[in-house]
């Protein structure tokens, strides 16, 4: 087994070309020409959002989950949720 990292002339992990991304399937590219063509395209005009929140938290098992659009804006809910602002120790 070779230990050094790929970066340092080791194997690579992964051998095969990945897939391309972002990559939807033709029923998530309906769904979103769905919403798009009703108008109700944002969270307090439609359900799609809250829905998913609702479903995601079921899925994994919490009372509640918040969709973010970004990864940063994820951290800023997180950061919230816990307290931690500016000068916060």
């Amino acid at each position: 087994m070779n230990t050094q990292l790929a970066l340092h002339g080791g194997t690579p992990a992964v051998q095969d070309p990945l897939p391309p991304w972002p990559w939807f399937d033709e029923a998530a590219i309906r769904a979103v020409e769905t919403v798009l063509r009703s108008g109700k395209v944002n969270y307090w005009t439609g359900k799609r959002g809250m829905e998913f929140e609702r479903r995601f938290a079921e899925w994994q098992g919490s009372r509640f989950a918040i969709s973010t659009t970004n990864g940063t804006s994820a951290l800023h809910v997180a950061l919230t949720a816990l307290g931690i602002g500016p000068g916060t120790r």
